[in-house]
């Protein structure tokens, strides 16, 4: 979804509220022109805009959300989630993802309905930004018709482009929020600003948490603007906002492209596509629950607590394709992952590291923060050819790890 992460600010008074709401939709026009300019795309029809009180805006962001993420799709996520340690035990991830994005959003911009929400308490010095970013995504909606990439058709397109296609959307209308801001239309200004956005951002998910937040979900909800912001304008360096356009008709396909912009252009490098796993033929008595790929990016936050995040991140770099996948019986449940590497010495690395992580070798105080993942339940290979396999036959208990910095 397209939502601006930007906190909401104090309600005002019965008083100020029709000026306030008159000011806001002024502004709405002036900023929409002042972005069309800068973002080279012209308005091609009128961007409808409704201020709402923040329980309605959050009511219907809820709404939107539920729609996003169908039935008990996050639950099955959540499953997997779990049994990789992402996630703790009996953690509402539905619950949580509402939360955040119900608290956190400033203004939405809609487009299955082509209109921008706004929230009618949105503070004065967030007003420019939320305007210059949720409009953009406008823009973006009648040139490239993002609504198509936003609400995929989850059989053809995984959770690891999904989360690179965020990192174009988002990098694109960051980077335009923040040349809105500084005046200044060129990349540069964008890297040196992320830092200082990212560390908002992170400070703001982490209040609404009360430190309860696993690190996982707010490093996930921060990558598209953290590392598709840089890639943008990488874009941008390279091509202007052609160039920027243009990546919309050959979206990146994996996260290792968003963290490796050089991956996507001049040289792509397309990941491999690891089919639906199918169990050892030994394994006779289970039955799929629920598959994804995970993603360089995931990977590396499965071996950053056991590696630190330097560490994890040259482990995880040499990802060429993943799945794993969730399988139930009555006698337990059977997680199965495969990840393909760009050689044999890649995935060598990786199955180390891998190991390293899984029973907490290389980190200090092993007796309080090693994996408690019994060697009778756990199986690991690294084949001559370029795949690692890991199977799980219990979830992968991490409670005692000190999480990496986001």
């Amino acid at each position: 979804m397209l939502l601006a992460t930007c906190s909401i600010g104090s309600t005002t008074t019965t008083e100020t509220q029709t000026q306030q709401h008159l000011d806001i939709l002024r502004m709405t026009d002036d900023v929409l022109s002042q972005v069309s300019a800068l973002r080279g795309l012209a308005v091609q029809e009128p961007v409808g805009r409704e201020l709402h009180s923040e329980e309605s805006l959050r009511s219907y962001i809820a709404e939107r959300l539920q729609e996003e993420y169908p039935g008990d799709m996050l639950e099955r996520e959540q499953r997997i989630l779990a049994m990789l340690g992402l996630l703790p035990a009996g953690f509402d991830l539905a619950s949580a993802v509402e939360h955040l994005y119900t608290s956190q959003t400033a203004g939405y911009y809609d487009p299955r309905k082509k209109i921008l929400y706004l929230s009618e308490s949105l503070s004065a010095s967030f007003q420019i930004p939320t305007l210059a970013h949720e409009l953009t995504h406008a823009l973006q909606d009648q040139h490239f018709q993002i609504g198509d990439y936003m609400n995929p058709d989850r059989e053809r397109q995984e959770d690891d482009q999904q989360l690179a296609i965020m990192g174009l959307v988002e990098g694109d209308a960051t980077g335009v929020m923040l040349a809105t801001l500084s005046g200044s239309p060129g990349g540069e200004s964008w890297t040196e600003s992320v830092s200082l956005l990212q560390d908002g951002m992170l400070q703001g998910l982490a209040s609404l948490s009360d430190g309860t937040l696993p690190s996982y979900l707010i490093r996930l909800l921060n990558f598209p603007y953290q590392h598709g912001t840089p890639f943008v304008a990488r874009l941008y360096r390279e091509g202007g906002w052609d160039a920027v356009s243009a990546a919309y008709q050959r979206p990146p396909k994996s996260t290792e492209q968003i963290l490796h912009p050089e991956r996507y252009a001049p040289a792509e490098d397309v990941p491999t596509q690891v089919s639906k796993l199918l169990l050892p033929d030994r394994i006779t008595d289970h039955e799929l629950y629920h598959h994804l790929v995970l993603g360089e990016f995931v990977t590396r936050l499965i071996l950053e607590p056991g590696l630190g995040n330097e560490e994890a991140a040259r482990a995880a770099d040499g990802w060429d394709g993943d799945r794993v996948a969730l399988y139930q019986s009555e006698g337990g449940d059977l997680l199965v992952w495969l990840s393909v590497w760009d050689s044999p010495q890649e995935a060598a690395e990786f199955a180390l590291a891998l190991e390293s992580n899984l029973h907490g070798g290389i980190v200090e105080s092993r007796d309080t923060r090693i994996v408690r993942v019994q060697s009778e339940n756990l199986r690991m290979e690294e084949t001559q050819l370029r795949s690692v396999v890991l199977e799980m036959w219990e979830a992968w208990d991490r409670s005692g790890f000190v999480p990496g910095d986001p």
